[in-house]
């Protein structure tokens, strides 16, 4: 079935210098799924897929649990195999034995459903782990980045705490500050609210909001509808692998072509 189109608009050496060629090959798109198809086993959760997403696009990703929103995702950042097609993330193909998977993941950064900092460091030094450890950042700017970006989330006066001493609307914009620390082209958010209190999603949003405004491209999976009708340059439902409809926000919110789509906003929005 094909999705309804709505648009608004080896070694670390080898792996680099393949990088930088392949680059030279990209107009605008940032990533580009050309009929990809993922299985776990036997069961297949992708099927067909064909997506291309824009630099500065804000894409979000909406559709049933266990409808392979999440996977896609993932496959973005190279944390699941695709197991057919082609997948190209800044004009490389990543599923090539020639790109080395740490390069491809400092492109872009991942925020997850649960937090995943370290416990044993602080807000600050969870910040400054990806550009001390992978760009090699000197401490001193690394410490200099870290305040900036938790001042930018709102977390200027708790650089001094440890997870544990943080609410979850707090860790989460620290996890935040992490992935944008060592400057990627996009960040892809994978329900970042869901594990939260309602009263502590607002922290998160306003942190997404605001990133949209500066023009980050992003791919979010989400529940939050309204949300994404308010930030959203284009919106994405999934349903038993396969995209469905891609298009404009309010479209296909207030005027969804399959009876799936209204049927599944029904009971979300």
């Amino acid at each position: 079935m094909e999705h309804s189109s709505r648009h608004v608009p080896n070694d670390y050496t080898n792996s680099e210098l393949y990088i930088t060629l392949s680059r030279k090959k990209i107009k605008n798109n940032m990533i580009t799924f050309k009929h990809v198809g993922k299985r776990f086993g036997q069961t297949a959760v992708l099927h067909d897929i064909n997506l291309d997403i824009k630099q500065g696009e804000i894409v979000f990703i909406i559709g049933p649990s266990g409808s392979g929103k999440s996977t896609l995702l993932h496959c973005i950042n190279k944390l699941e195999e695709i197991s057919s097609g082609q997948l190209l993330v800044d004009g490389i193909d990543v599923n090539s034995p020639k790109v080395d998977e740490r390069l491809i993941r400092q492109e872009s950064g991942m925020v997850f459903q649960q937090f995943y900092l370290f416990p044993h460091l602080t807000a600050l030094e969870n910040v400054m782990f990806g550009p001390t450890r992978v760009r090699q950042m000197k401490k001193e700017k690394s410490e200099q980045r870290a305040r900036n970006l938790l001042a930018k989330v709102g977390l200027s006066k708790l650089v001094d705490r440890y997870p544990s001493e943080l609410s979850g609307g707090q860790q989460q914009r620290v996890a935040i500050a992490r992935a944008l620390a060592i400057q990627p082209k996009m960040m892809l958010f994978d329900e970042p609210t869901s594990a939260l209190d309602p009263e502590l999603r607002h922290e998160v949003l306003t942190v997404i909001q605001d990133l949209a405004r500066e023009g980050m491209t992003m791919v979010i999976v989400t529940h939050e509808i309204r949300f994404a009708q308010k930030v959203a340059s284009r919106l994405i439902f999934i349903d038993q692998g396969r995209i469905t409809e891609d298009g404009a926000p309010d479209e296909l919110i207030n005027r969804p072509l399959s009876n799936r789509l209204r049927d599944f906003l029904e009971h979300v929005y």
